[in-house]
C-alpha cells in the first residue's frame, strides 16, 4: 500500500510540474534596442516578408524569442502597433531610468518645445541615445499601454537599481536646493571632490 501512495504521489509531482514549466519558454517582456537599421519580419527567418523598417536606436518590447529571433512589439507615435521578429544581432538590452521626479517629455530638445507627456515619479524609461549629453531621447510605456516619445533632462533620471555610495565630480558643479536645474543655486563643488 505504501508503494502504491508514493508512486501516485511521485506521479502528482511529476504533472504538477510538467504544467508548471511554460510550453513556449516566455518570459516577461524585456526592453532592447536596435543596433542598426533593421526589418521586422513577419516570421522568424529572412525569408518571411518584411513587416517594418526600423532605424537605429529605436526601442521595442521584446515578449518571447527562438535561438536566434526575438519576438517583438513596437509602438510608434500613433500608437499603432507591429509585431514581428528581429534577428538577436540587432538588439541590444535597453537602458532603463527611473524617474526621480514628475516630469514632461518633451518633443524636443528645450524647455520651451511642447510636451509628449507628463512621465510621474517613480517611473521607468528607456534612454535610446544622448543629445548634447544634456538631453536623453527616451520611450516611456505608459500604465494605460501607450508608448511616448520624446526627450527628458539628465537631472531628473537615475540609472535603475544604481547604488548610493561616494562620486567624484568631474567638473565644477553647482548643488541646488531641489532637484531641478531651475532651482536656487546653494554652492559650487570643486571638480575632483568626493560627494
Amino acid at each position: 500500500m505504501k508503494k502504491w501512495k508514493k508512486a501516485l504521489l511521485t506521479l502528482a509531482l511529476l504533472i504538477s510540474f510538467v504544467i508548471a514549466v511554460p510550453v513556449t519558454g516566455l518570459a516577461a517582456a524585456k526592453y532592447y534596442v536596435t543596433t542598426a537599421t533593421v526589418n521586422v519580419r513577419s516570421g522568424p527567418g529572412t525569408n518571411y516578408r518584411r513587416v517594418l523598417l526600423l532605424p537605429k536606436k529605436e526601442a521595442v518590447k521584446v515578449t518571447g524569442s527562438t535561438k536566434y529571433w526575438y519576438k517583438v512589439e513596437y509602438q510608434n507615435y500613433y500608437q499603432q502597433k507591429y509585431r514581428g521578429y528581429i534577428s538577436k544581432n540587432y538588439l541590444k538590452s535597453a537602458d532603463i531610468y527611473k524617474t526621480s521626479a514628475s516630469l514632461n517629455l518633451r518633443r524636443g530638445t528645450s524647455t520651451n518645445t511642447g510636451k509628449a507627456t507628463t512621465i510621474p515619479k517613480g517611473a521607468k524609461v528607456i534612454i535610446t541615445d544622448t543629445y548634447t549629453g544634456d538631453w536623453y531621447r527616451t520611450v516611456y510605456y505608459a500604465s494605460n499601454g501607450n508608448v511616448y516619445r520624446g526627450y527628458t533632462h539628465q537631472n531628473y533620471l537615475r540609472k535603475n537599481g544604481a547604488k548610493k555610495g561616494n562620486y567624484i565630480t568631474t567638473d565644477d558643479v553647482y548643488m541646488h536646493r531641489k532637484p531641478s536645474i531651475t532651482s536656487t543655486n546653494i554652492l559650487v563643488v570643486p571638480k575632483g571632490r568626493t560627494v
